[in-house]
This record gives structure tokens, C-alpha cells and sequence, in this order.
């Protein structure tokens, strides 16, 4: 059976099974049709109660004082006959037979039309199972066109994210409205490795429009780009592109940025042209640049104030009400004669000549941010909720409602947003132990873990679930079974270090996974077995910490273990952080210190930074935000008289403080539980809003 056909039972079960649609199914099945649906040639009898049911367009028709309200024949106009009869027998709880990716965007445009709102999630859900590079940018408009946000989100997000594949794809870019393509390269999250593709992207898309774009629209798209990060050669490079070589403004442009990047700060023209009338300095005489110059009108000015406004370049630039002629359209700014400046002095000259307006807007476009992937700190919780007791203790029971979720911590709100249920884990009676989570990229990826400890039940697959796609899948098996073990990500490769395996014996086992591949390599054993350690990869170099520290060389295969290190008495490591230029930072699973180990540093040892306010047992380093996050669940005995708090904290880098972002306390009613001993995934998650 393939992908499509699971996928074809899997959704034609959601609608043939559900109970509202048999339920009212059940009670028309004895009466004759009371309403005849026109559509395209087609005659569709049904029942109003079934319509109704199904969709909230029929159903609004049939309860108010439409005309079509008791009407035995009604006319459906602008819609696909086919896809109307399929709504319908979908109303029916008839099993869907499409599996083309076509007739389902049709299916999904009728139904959103007519408002068959459960039709629409199924079919979105279809869609997003076959999401790829050649399909993304159109499911992106469609959503978009119809109102399914859903659809356009996970669409658009597919589309930040493969950008560089998406490039290739003219045909489809061609097609954007110049709204979608804008709201697509100007995004500060947008996966581009070479800034220089945006303007590339925007003249191809230029040439293939059958309308001229008007000049603001175009400099919107030129603005996209994030020219802080370009290099002189690709300023050259963007001279040469046909829509910037045909606009004497973005021509100038460039070459000022040129100037800017190349250290040479141009000087605004102080000729009489580009002084205020109210200034007390004396006007100049023409400049070199701007002397014999005759303006050229290209069209007549209708009012007095309009030509003021040809021959005026004073106004200041804005990106959302930017007027091109203001700054362009007097003597200095419009077309001069290239001869009228020696070759020599041209470069020189030619810069002193522009107004300070077009300067600002030159630093406008070089203060722009360059992009950032939008990673957002995650850890794997549960959510638990408050079970007051009759007797009325001091200290509040908790207990599960729900299975673990990768929790997302959300800046605007201060709370939490769950972005997945862990569901491969927890899909019997009890959770599985010592199972671990790690991302790489959109995917999350679930390792090992054991279900009721001494029955040898074993969670051997390894789980990949898909953040644009929303599906699970199960990519192979573990080469042995592990629990409370350690994972490293490295490039494309998830590494598993040590743990338990079965009979309780302890792991120097190490496995590396390949996530292109799905393919497994045993790797060199570690120097001593352990479990639960912190580890991870640092220029290169994979380092683990337990009682001693470990080098595992990648190229050759081979640990190491450092010799010499002063590790802090009685402390067990739970994660460690490489920080770019700034060595590795670590935290402990029974302390608050934050430590730091630098292994390029001639005397090796762990040292203190500083302290967060509860034990840590959950941390990850969030590159964007230059900060260490923990998540955290104190460990209170009911005999202590209060109830535990769980904690978001934060270490700032760059200022080297420590700040408690959110605090709760398990008497609140609804609590995020972080875990107490075992750290099951702390990562930043790569997360497009």
C-alpha cells in the first residue's frame, strides 16, 4: 500500500466515522430528498438537514429568510459541479476516493467556499502531508486567496525555511502577487544563505510581469534585501541587474552603498538646489555635477505645488511612503551629462552631489537587521492539573491530565505554548522512562526509552515528526535498546551515548545516526560507561562530562579523555552548551550554579559564572538571543509546607546578568511540570509564527 492510499483511508475514516454526520444521516434515511442542488449541469438530490450539518453556508440558506429558504431547486453558481457532489456525498458519510493533489485543492477551494469547515481541516491536512519544494509556493497563494490560515501558515513557513530550493522554482515566483512576494522576501527570518538572491529573484520576477511595476513598488522589493551583509563584489554584481541598470535611483543607490562599504563616507551636495529657502547659509552655485544641467519634464505639472514638488528633493524618504520624484526629479538628482564631470574627479565629485536625503535612505537600507533563524527555547513537560483534597491539606496534590508535550516558551504572552504532544511515547498505559527528544532543523526527533521497568518492553523506534507537515513518522529501529542516555547533534547526525540497557547494565556504547541516510554507524565506545551525562559538540569536537571529561574526534573515530581537569566536587552535569568564540557552558541536575570550561584554555577546569535561583535541570543556549534559558521544577516534600515552583530563567551573555522570566507555583491550578531528575529534551526549536 503506498503513502497516498494510507493517507486516503486514514482521512476518508475522519468523515465516514463521525458520529454528528452518521447521527444525522440516520435520520433522514427514510425520507425522500427535499432539495435539488443545480450546479454545472449537475442534479444533486439530498436533504436540507444533512446540508445543514455539513456546512454553515447551507445552513445559514435554510434558516433565515434567504429565498432559498423553502425552495425545491436551488442553483449553486461559481462553483465546480464535481466537487459539489463529492461535498455532498462527504455530507453522506461516503468514503473520499480523491488522490489527486489537484482535485484536492479543488475540493479544498469549494469547500471553503460553501463552508464545509470539516471537509476543509481534512483536506488541509492532505495537503500538508504532500508539502513539498514544487507545491509550497502554491499552496502558500491558495491558502492565502481562500482564507485558510492553516494551509498559508504551514505553507509560508515551508517557504522561509527551503528557500534556497524555492529559488529554482521561476515558473511559480512568476505567479506571486507582488503582496505575497514581498511578505516573503522581506521576512527577517527568511532561510537565505547569499542576500543576493533576493535581488536576483526580484529581476526575474520583474521581467516576467506583463505590467510595468510602478517605481515605489519596486523599490519595496529592492528594500528586501539586507545589503549590511553584502560584499563590494556582489554590489557589482547588482549594478549590472537589468531593473536597477533602468532606474536611475536604485543606480545611485548602490553606488552610495558602494561608497559606504568601502569607507568612503560621500558628502550631501550643498549646492543652491538641495538648500532650504529659510536657510541663513549662503546658496552655492551649481556644483560641477549639476551646472548646465536642464531639468527635463517629462509630463506636464497640472498645479503650482505640483511643480514645486518635480523640482524639490527635501522631503525626507520613508519605506512605507516613499515618493521617488521628490528626491530624484530636481536638477542635482535627475539624468546629467557623464562628460560634464572629468574621469578623473568623477568619483569624488559625483558623491558630493547627492542630497543628504538619498544619504539617510542609504543608512535606512544598511541598518536593516541581518536575518536571523527564529529559534525559540523549548523543553519536554507535562501539564498537570490541581486535585484539591477533601480534607483540605496545606499542600496541593497534582496529577497528569495529559501525556508529555514539547512546550514552547512564549515571550509576548509569558506562558507556554504547547507545539506537540509526544503521543509515540505515551500511547499505552504508562509513559515510557528515560526516553530522549532533540530537534535538528523543522524535525524532532524521539530516541530509546522503556515502558514498565523489568518487562524488557523496549521503545526501539526512532520517531521523526515533521513541524511543517504536522505527521509523525518512524524512521528505522535502534541498533540496541537504551534508556537515560545522551544525545549530541552534530551537522546532520544525532549521536547516542551511553545509557542503560537491558538487565539494568550500564552503556559505553555509542551509536550515530544519520538523519539524511536513516542509517546507523557503531561507533568507538566511550573510555567508561555512563548515563544521563551532559555532552555536546564544540568546533567539531564532541565533549561528554561525568566523572571525568571525554573528546570524541569525529574524523578519526577515537576518544580522548582530558587529563588534568578540576571538575567541582559532587557535581553531575546535566547539559552542556557550546557558545560560539566563548567555550562550553554547563549545569548541574542538584545545583543552581551555571559553570564554564573552556577546552582551548592552557589550565582546563570547570568554573563558576554565577547562580540561578533553583536547581537546573533543564537548559539550552539560544544563539539569536545570545542567553541561556532553564526550565526548572523545585523538589518540595509535603512536609515542607509549601508547594514547589517551576521557573523560566535566564542568562544574559552579553550583560552577564541572571533574570527570572516566569514563575508559578503548584497551588495555581494549572502547572507546567518540567521534571524533577531526568531531562528529557531541552533545545532551542526552530519556530516560524
Amino acid at each position: 500500500m503506498t503513502d497516498s492510499q494510507t493517507q486516503q483511508i486514514e482521512l476518508s475514516s475522519d468523515i465516514s466515522t463521525n458520529d454528528n454526520n452518521v447521527t444525522s444521516t440516520k435520520k433522514v434515511t427514510g425520507t425522500a430528498p427535499d432539495v435539488v442542488l443545480l450546479c454545472e449541469g449537475e442534479r444533486i438530490s439530498c436533504h436540507r438537514a444533512v446540508l445543514a450539518k455539513a456546512s454553515s453556508y447551507f445552513s445559514a440558506m435554510f434558516s433565515s429568510s434567504f429565498a432559498e429558504k423553502d425552495e425545491r431547486s436551488i442553483t449553486i453558481k461559481d462553483v465546480d459541479g464535481f466537487m459539489l457532489r463529492v461535498l455532498v456525498d462527504l455530507s453522506y458519510g461516503y468514503p473520499l476516493q480523491l488522490e489527486d493533489e489537484k482535485r484536492m485543492l479543488k475540493l479544498l477551494e469549494t469547500a471553503s467556499m460553501l463552508q464545509f469547515l470539516e471537509v476543509q481541516s481534512m483536506c488541509v491536512q492532505f495537503l500538508l502531508h504532500t508539502l513539498n519544494e514544487s507545491n509550497a509556493l502554491e499552496f502558500f497563494a491558495l491558502g492565502d486567496m481562500i482564507g485558510v490560515p492553516e494551509l498559508s501558515k504551514q505553507s509560508f513557513a515551508y517557504l522561509l525555511y527551503n528557500f534556497d530550493g524555492i529559488v529554482e522554482c521561476r515558473e511559480l515566483l512568476s505567479q506571486l502577487h507582488i503582496d505575497l512576494l514581498l511578505k516573503l522576501l522581506e521576512h527577517p527570518s527568511l532561510n537565505c544563505n547569499a542576500e543576493i538572491q533576493i535581488l536576483e529573484i526580484v529581476d526575474r520576477w520583474i521581467i516576467d510581469q506583463s505590467d510595468i511595476i510602478p517605481e515605489d513598488r519596486v523599490f519595496k522589493l529592492f528594500a528586501c534585501t539586507r545589503f549590511r551583509v553584502l560584499s563590494e563584489d556582489d554590489l557589482k554584481k547588482i549594478a549590472l541587474l537589468p531593473f536597477v541598470q533602468e532606474s536611475r535611483m536604485l543606480s545611485r543607490l548602490v553606488s552610495i552603498l558602494s561608497l559606504k562599504l568601502d569607507a568612503t563616507l560621500p558628502n550631501p551636495c550643498r549646492c543652491h538646489c538641495h538648500l532650504k529657502g529659510s536657510s541663513p547659509l549662503p546658496k552655492l552655485e551649481g556644483c560641477q555635477a549639476c551646472s548646465g544641467f536642464q531639468v527635463e519634464v517629462a509630463d506636464e505639472v497640472d498645479s503650482d505645488q505640483d511643480a514645486q514638488e518635480e523640482n524639490s528633493c527635501l522631503s525626507t524618504p520613508d519605506f512605507e511612503k516613499f515618493r521617488l520624484r521628490e528626491i530624484f526629479r530636481s536638477p542635482c538628482c535627475s539624468k546629467k551629462s557623464e562628460s560634464s564631470i572629468d574621469s578623473s574627479e568623477k568619483k569624488e565629485e559625483v558623491s558630493d552631489c547627492y542630497p543628504q536625503e538619498i544619504l539617510d535612505l542609504a543608512e535606512q537600507l544598511l541598518a536593516t537587521s541581518p536575518r536571523v533563524p527564529p529559534f525559540v527555547p523549548s523543553v519536554v513537560g507535562h501539564v498537570r492539573r490541581i486535585e484539591v483534597p477533601t480534607d483540605g491539606p496545606s499542600l496541593k496534590k497534582s496529577k497528569h491530565i495529559e501525556g508529555p508535550s514539547l512546550l514552547m516558551y512564549n515571550f509576548k504572552s509569558k506562558s507556554f505554548n504547547s507545539l506537540v504532544k509526544l503521543s509515540k511515547i505515551h500511547e499505552g498505559p504508562v509513559e515510557a522512562s528515560g526516553y530522549k527528544v532533540c530537534t535538528l532543523g523543522k524535525d524532532v526527533f524521539i530516541f530509546g526509552g522503556e515502558y514498565m521497568f523489568g518487562y524488557s518492553n523496549w521503545q526501539n523506534s526512532v520517531w521523526r515528526w515533521d513541524s511543517f507537515k504536522n505527521i509523525w513518522n518512524i524512521e528505522t529501529s535502534l541498533l540496541s535498546s537504551r534508556r537515560h542516555h545522551s544525545l549530541c547533534v552534530y551537522e546532520e547526525f544525532i549521536y547516542l551515548i551511553g545509557g542503560y540497557g537491558k538487565h539494568r547494565i550500564i552503556l559505553d556504547s555509542v551509536d550515530r545516526y544519520d538523519t539524511f541516510k536513516c542509517s546507523w554507524k557503531r561507533c568507538a565506545p566511550l573510555p567508561s560507561p555512563l548515563y544521563s551525562a551532559a555532552c555536546c559538540s564544540h568546533k567539531g569536537i564532541i565533549y561528554v562530562f561525568s566523572h571525568q571529561v571525554f573528546s570524541y574526534d569525529q574524523q578519526s573515530d577515537e576518544w580522548h579523555t582530558l587529563a588534568n581537569v578540576r571538575l567541582p566536587a559532587d557535581t553531575t552535569f546535566s547539559q552542556a552548551m557550546s557558545v560560539k568564540d566563548c567555550g562550553i557552558y554547563l549545569t548541574s541536575v542538584y545545583s543552581n550554579f551555571l559553570y564554564h570550561f573552556d577546552p582551548d584554555a592552557e589550565s582546563l577546569a570547570v568554573g563558576v559564572v554565577g547562580k540561578f535561583e533553583n536547581n537546573v535541570l533543564n537548559s539550552c543556549y539560544v544563539e539569536s538571543l545570545q542567553s541561556i534559558f532553564t526550565f526548572s521544577t523545585g523538589e518540595v516534600s509535603e512536609s515542607a509546607g509549601f508547594p514547589p515552583s517551576h521557573q523560566v530563567e535566564i542568562f544574559d551573555l552579553t550583560s552577564k546578568s541572571f533574570t527570572v522570566l516566569w514563575k508559578q507555583t503548584s497551588d495555581e491550578g494549572l502547572i507546567t511540570d518540567f521534571g524533577i531528575r531526568h531531562s528529557l529534551g531541552c533545545f532551542p526549536f526552530l519556530c516560524y509564527e
